[in-house]
């Protein structure tokens, strides 16, 4: 091996290695977000969508998953493109800001935002 094959691989394992950072730490944050949005149709809950490059305005499906559409999504993703994880239904905010009786009125964007900083330094050690 040659000291410019070994600089290729570690620089190779290391972009790798910020990748799998990276999408963990979004789905992750998919997750959480999800499981802290109030359910009585599912159709809030269902509305999380993972888009690149510019947010998503589309809304409830059905039986969708957005945790595993989430992880499906990321499969395209790359380092330096930009992320957006939304939700557009109409009442998001109201939801965000205490209207429902079925979850805590803390916020489940606000919950998640604070925790970020956490959620990326968990990926960072379970990918080292």
């Amino acid at each position: 091996m040659s000291l410019t094959s070994d600089l290729k691989k570690f620089a190779k394992l290391s972009i790798e290695k910020q990748d799998r950072v990276v999408r963990g730490s979004f789905i992750q944050l998919g997750n959480e977000m999800e499981f802290k949005s109030p359910v009585d149709t599912a159709a809030f809950k269902d509305s999380w969508i993972g888009a690149i490059g510019s947010p998503s305005d589309r809304t409830f499906e059905p039986g969708r998953n957005a945790v595993g559409a989430l992880v499906a999504m990321l499969g395209g993703f790359r380092i330096g493109e930009v992320f957006y994880y939304t939700n557009s239904m109409p009442y998001a905010l109201r939801l965000e800001y205490g209207w429902s009786e079925q979850k805590d009125a803390t916020g489940m964007v606000r919950l998640t935002a604070r925790r970020w900083p956490k959620i990326v330094n968990e990926q960072i050690r379970a990918n080292q």
